[in-house]
């Protein structure tokens, strides 16, 4: 039976194959696949092409994504990796708000001292040319309507 629906979580339903991203320390925003429900409140997932083991998690610590991967109950890592890798997840879940999200913050938590540097830099810039026109546009309303 592949990936039938158990229970709903936020509007989407938690079931075997659906494809999640990992809130823990340790596996901090990875895509990982339900491989099976053990209760309400815990989840078996397995992350093989990610790198998120193989583990038992409470639903707390996912989020669903729209993506779900055609797999079996309980099925091993070579199945779950393969079905991924055919589904091409990682990719699509890339394009997405979220995985746009996700890679812009580990962008930035990577920086060096001095790119970030360089980063506060640009946004007192943009920040100036916004002000400039800004001031601009103001003068010439004003200049428009005396009575306001």
């Amino acid at each position: 039976m592949v990936g039938a629906p158990l229970l709903e979580w936020m509007g989407r339903f938690v079931q075997i194959g659906r494809v999640v991203v990992v809130h823990t320390p340790a596996d901090k925003n990875k895509l990982a696949v339900i491989v099976d429900v053990i209760d309400q409140n815990r989840l078996l997932i397995d992350g093989a092409t990610t790198g998120v083991p193989r583990q038992v998690i409470k639903i707390d610590y996912v989020q669903l994504t729209d993506f779900v991967v055609p797999l079996n109950k309980g099925a091993r890592a070579t199945a779950v990796k393969n079905a991924f890798e055919k589904s091409g997840v990682s990719a699509k879940f890339a394009e997405t708000a979220a995985g746009k999200r996700y890679a812009s913050r580990t962008t930035r938590q990577n920086l060096s001292d001095f790119q970030r540097y360089q980063v506060s830099q640009l946004k007192k810039q943009k920040a100036q040319k916004v002000n400039a026109e800004l001031r601009g546009l103001k003068a010439e309303y004003l200049k428009s309507n005396p009575s306001a």
